[in-house]
């Protein structure tokens, strides 16, 4: 059978599958061969012609046989055929474990795969880093499922969905993460060409440890094996990150062993701000005490600056908000320098002194 038949036959096959529940005894949804035209939009010939096969023991007119060997061996009737009133003729397998093709994804699974890929395709923005909708749903239609699968997609959500490009030849980002993830998840090294900015790119060989997104840039952390840059050797041994859009090239390489990392770098996440993390195996945590207009408090309680909640203190018309153990990064101070007419730093006095001093060079700017 060509495989557009193949891909009939799947489509009847899956509604044999079908269970229903009656009189509280679970039994094999019966079909007759106008109920299939209607589930499957197929002609009556077509559906008689599957049915046919299926009676015939999985043969097609031209030999080829479909059952698998186990079905064969353990069924000595694989279709009951019964006859209702005005001797219509319903079909049904005599068993949910009869299947013409043992890959094919049950339709409950499917049906829960369907709202997924509905989602992602209402998302103005995703497309940009992945095309798992698009392998969804032909893994979906493969299977004969596809006439299930919503035609009309409509962009109903956005996300911030500007193209990311690096530095040099415009490459997306994207084509970077599958062979970044690919690196991390079997524990190898990567050989990656890197140009920071107004930098000649060079050679670094890294352990890839995580991939993570902040203000819609990309960025490998990573332990640094070995650079062709004297300057950069000064890192080998330790985190660096590595934002996506300054990598030329990425490729996997075995001339050496991955670094581990022996700290929990979710956690150490967990408590920043931003990725910008000075030195991963001495993080700077500070204490950090904040005073906050109330009229801006909200916003805080609403996005949270990081994951632990901070000891709050109400003060009038204003809130004392106390971070214990918060990771100093450049993206904390920038967060603070854009809310400065609603957040006062307490504490430390040295963050304080950094904020001001910002602050003043950005008045010099203005006058």
């Amino acid at each position: 059978m060509r495989s557009d038949g193949r891909q009939t036959l799947r489509r009847i096959d899956s509604c044999f599958q079908v269970s229903e529940t009656v009189l509280g005894q679970v039994r094999m949804k019966p079909y007759t061969i106008k109920d299939l035209v209607k589930e499957t939009s197929y002609s009556a010939k077509t559906v008689r012609k599957c049915v046919e096969i299926i009676r015939n023991g999985g043969k097609d007119k031209f030999g080829h046989d479909y059952w698998p060997k186990d079905i064969r061996e353990n069924y000595d009737e694989i279709l009951k055929v019964s006859i209702g009133r005005s001797n219509v003729h319903s079909f049904s397998y005599v068993d949910s474990r009869v299947t013409l093709f043992p890959d094919t994804i049950t339709r409950s699974i499917v049906k829960d795969l369907i709202p997924f890929v509905d989602y992602i395709n209402s998302v103005e923005g995703l497309d940009n880093f992945s095309n798992v909708s698009d392998v969804i749903s032909d893994m979906i239609d493969q299977q004969g499922f596809g006439h299930l699968l919503n035609k009309q997609n409509k962009k109903i959500v956005r996300l911030d969905s500007k193209s990311i490009f690096n530095i040099e030849n415009n490459e997306p980002v994207r084509d970077f993460l599958p062979v970044c993830r690919n690196a991390i998840l079997n524990d190898s090294c990567l050989s990656i060409i890197y140009k920071p900015f107004g930098v000649d790119s060079f050679l670094n060989y890294i352990s890839p440890l995580k991939i993570i997104e902040y203000n819609n840039r990309w960025t490998l952390i990573a332990i640094l094996n070995k650079s062709d840059n004297l300057l950069h050797s000064e890192r080998v041994g330790l985190v660096n990150n590595y934002p996506l859009d300054r990598i030329l090239s990425a490729e996997i390489c075995k001339e050496f062993s991955i670094i581990k990392f022996n700290r929990d770098i979710d956690f150490i996440l967990d408590l920043a701000y931003g990725p910008s993390i000075g030195d991963w195996n001495n993080v700077p945590y500070i204490k950090l005490v904040l005073k906050v207009n109330n009229r801006f408090i909200n916003f805080i309680n609403t996005k949270p600056i990081i994951y632990r909640a901070p000891k709050v203190v109400e003060l009038g018309d204003y809130t004392i908000l106390t971070y214990d153990k918060i990771v100093d990064t450049i993206e904390l101070k920038q967060f603070i320098r854009s809310y400065a007419d609603q957040i006062e730093v307490l504490e430390p006095v040295d963050f304080r002194d950094s904020v001001i001093n910002d602050l003043k060079a950005t008045l010099r700017n203005y006058t």
